[in-house]
């Protein structure tokens, strides 16, 4: 019985042997690579960034047309940018961006509105002019 179970694993060991093509699985073991360098990353060009800000504009109807200083933009009158300003209209609402960019490492700040000069209210008193002391 003993002699069987012999026979047995060494049958068995014979297969797997040619199976794996005669080599050792122990030689097999992927040598250790040194560390390979990685290559330095390229530098990124900084970003570009512009000063942007949300003109005036009004919803009009059809019978109204805009002032001299607004633009046609679908249904609404938009106030044309300032000097030095772009429009940008692929936006709703659109946005007026400085057409120089900002200097490098300077991040543009919140979204401003434009909200322009505003009149004075009627009726109301106009600051009085300080008179020098001593007069």
């Amino acid at each position: 019985m003993v002699l069987r179970g012999a026979r047995l694993s060494l049958l068995l060991a014979a297969v797997v042997w040619s199976a794996t093509g005669g080599q050792s699985t122990l030689a097999q073991q992927p040598q250790a690579k040194p560390p390979q360098a990685k290559p330095p990353a390229a530098k990124q060009a900084p970003r570009i960034y512009h000063d942007e800000y949300e003109p005036n504009h009004a919803r009009r109807s059809r019978k109204q047309s805009c002032l001299r200083d607004e633009e046609e933009i679908g249904a609404y009158c938009v106030r044309s940018c300032r000097a030095g300003y772009a429009m940008l209209t692929d936006r709703h609402p659109p946005r007026c961006r400085s057409i120089d960019p900002l200097p490098p490492g300077q991040l543009p700040g919140p979204l401003r509105r434009d909200i322009g000069e505003q009149p004075m209210p009627p009726g109301h008193p106009k600051t009085p002019q300080k008179s020098p002391p001593g007069a």
